[in-house]
């Protein structure tokens, strides 16, 4: 009726969880005995599509965006590769849409490892007989790698679902979603990879980004350092 000059309600203190571990962007990731154990806790849970989609993020670094938008089409698997072209996001009035990836430097070709598209062959075979189950024929190219039952895109927020289900139910270390693609950037650095290579295949726009991670993984290699050099040279 138009009788309040302002909203009471933005004055409004909200309560605070105070019991939930403060977490800072630095520890979002999992290293890898704490990334083995996240899948090994997936797999007792039997959850193959959260286990699936959580490998393709651990593994290749892509968006969350970008992996509910893949198709079937957009994995090579004779060139062990996954083509991100597309990004599910949300338009006009909320409504769930395909769009352009972030930035013209994600519009890129991830490489991906034999075991991963392994698993997502088997997937893809699961999928069909499941989907015929429902009355869906997802012998197409343009069929979605991760669909709901009524074959369409998840919301983006399913993921997250996921994820907080098995961390609660395994007292697990509490990550986001995105912090799989902060997963694979750092265990990539541990694993050898150039930081141009990580910001190739992550799709990184700014080399400041790809950087920071960086800087995270070699704050924990300087600590060992000394070690490290004392057992080469030996004397």
């Amino acid at each position: 009726m138009m009788l309040c000059d302002d909203n009471p309600m933005e004055r409004i203190i909200r309560p605070v969880n105070h019991d939930r571990p403060k977490r800072t962007m630095s520890d979002n990731f999992y290293d890898l005995d704490e990334l083995k154990h996240f899948f090994e806790c997936l797999y007792d849970d039997d959850q193959p599509l959260a286990y699936v989609f959580f490998r393709v993020l651990a593994f290749s670094g892509i968006r969350k965006g970008e992996a509910l938008a893949l198709t079937w089409s957009d994995i090579e698997f004779d060139k062990k590769s996954i083509s991100i072209n597309k990004t599910l996001t949300r338009g006009d009035k909320a409504r769930l849409m395909i769009d352009d990836t972030k930035t013209y430097t994600s519009r890129r070709t991830v490489s991906i490892d034999q075991k991963t598209l392994t698993i997502l062959k088997k997937w893809q075979f699961e999928q069909r007989h499941d989907m015929f189950m429902l009355g869906f024929n997802t012998a197409q190219p343009d069929q979605l790698v991760f669909a709901n039952d009524s074959n369409e895109w998840f919301q983006p927020s399913k993921p997250r679902v996921w994820l907080e289900h098995v961390i609660s139910k395994y007292d697990l270390k509490h990550i986001t979603v995105h912090g799989f693609r902060r997963t694979f950037a750092c265990l990539s650095f541990e694993a050898g990879l150039s930081i141009k290579e990580v910001q190739t295949q992550m799709g990184h726009k700014n080399f400041q980004i790809t950087m920071d991670i960086y800087t995270t993984v070699t704050k924990k290699k300087r600590s060992q350092l000394g070690g490290k050099y004392a057992k080469y040279v030996n004397f």
